[in-house]
C-alpha cells in the first residue's frame, strides 16, 4: 500500500497501481509499505481516506496475461512453478489439505506454461482463461479463490477486488458470498474504500479522489497527473476483440457481472461471423 498524510492507497494488480503510486509520491508525498496487500490488521488510519483502484475485467485479464508471458507475476509462478508436497494445512484442516494436495499432484505446470508461451497468440489467452476459470484447475490458482464460495459463481479477479477492499475478509470464505446476490451485498457494504479510481479515466479520478482527501494541488501538479505518462505496461495488442471470442466474452460477462454492473464496464464487439 502506499500511505500518506492524506490518504491510504491499496494497490490491486494490473489496475495502474505503479502509476497511480509514482503520481502520489510526486505530488503528495508518501512512501509505499508492502504490495498488493490488504491494510495489515491495526494500522493506524487516523481519519485518512481509503483508495482502490479498478480496471475493465476483460481488459484486466489480457493484461495479466501478458505479464505472465513476459515471466512476470505471482499467479504465473504459482500455475507454472514446481510442484508444493509441503504447506497445505495437514495439521489444522486435513480433509482441505488433502484437496490441495490431490489438486497439487495433478497440476501440470507444462501445460501451464504453454499457454504463456506466446504473447501475440490470442489462442492462447482463450484457452488460459477458460482453463483459469474451470473448476478443476481452483486449488492451482491460489491465494485462497478455492476455499472461498466465490470460486463457483464468480471470477478472479472479482475474488482479488474482493478480498483486498473487504473490510473484513472472513466474510468471503462465509455462505453469506454463496451467491453472487450475497458478494455483491458483501462488496457493496462491506467495503474500506471512500474512493475508486478507474483504470480507464485514472486521472479525472485521481483528482477526484485527491479532491475528497481536502489535498489542493498547484497547477503544476494538475498538469504533472493530466500527462498521463503510464508505466509498466504490458507488451500487447490493445484491440481485446483480438483476444476475445463469443465464449470469452460471456465468461467475463458473467463471472465478473459484479464489478461490470457496478463500474459500467463494456465488452470488447464481437465480430459474429
Amino acid at each position: 500500500m502506499f500511505a500518506s498524510d492524506a490518504l491510504i492507497y491499496l494497490q490491486l494488480h494490473k489496475t495502474g497501481c505503479t502509476h497511480i503510486e509514482n503520481l502520489l509520491r510526486q505530488t503528495v508525498g508518501g512512501e509505499v509499505i508492502g504490495k498488493h496487500e490488504r491494510l495489515p490488521a491495526g494500522f493506524p488510519v487516523d481519519g485518512r481516506k481509503l483508495l482502490g483502484s479498478v480496471r475493465n475485467p476483460w481488459d484486466w485479464y489480457v493484461s495479466l496475461w501478458a505479464y505472465g508471458c513476459g515471466g512476470h507475476g505471482g499467479l504465473r509462478g504459482q500455475l507454472t512453478g514446481p510442484r508444493r508436497w509441503r504447506g497445505h494445512g495437514f495439521r489444522h484442516h486435513p480433509a482441505l489439505a488433502l484437496q490441495r494436495l490431490l489438486a497439487e499432484a495433478g497440476r501440470s505446470a507444462s501445460a501451464w506454461r504453454r499457454l504463456y508461451a506466446d504473447v501475440t497468440n490470442p489462442a492462447l489467452f482463450r484457452d488460459w482463461i477458460c482453463r483459469l476459470h474451470d473448476p478443476r484447475h481452483r486449488h492451482a490458482v491460489g491465494e485462497g479463490y478455492a476455499e472461498s464460495p466465490i470460486h463457483r459463481h464468480s471470477g478472479f479477479f472479482t475474488y482479488r477486488y474482493a478480498f483486498l477492499y473487504a473490510r473484513d475478509p472472513a466474510i468471503l470464505y462465509s455462505a453469506e458470498v454463496a451467491s453472487q446476490a450475497g458478494l455483491q451485498s458483501a462488496i457493496d457494504q462491506g467495503s474500506l474504500l471512500d474512493a475508486v479510481i478507474r483504470n480507464e479515466r485514472l486521472e479525472d479520478d485521481l483528482l477526484d479522489a485527491l479532491r475528497q482527501c481536502g489535498v489542493t494541488l498547484s497547477e503544476n501538479r494538475v498538469a504533472l497527473i493530466r500527462a498521463g505518462n503510464r508505466t509498466n505496461a504490458s507488451q500487447r495488442s490493445r484491440d481485446l476483440k483480438v483476444y476475445y471470442d463469443q465464449e470469452t466474452r460471456a465468461l467475463v460477462g458473467e463471472r465478473d457481472g459484479i464489478l461490470i454492473e457496478k463500474y459500467g464496464y463494456a465488452g470488447p464487439e464481437i465480430d459474429h461471423g
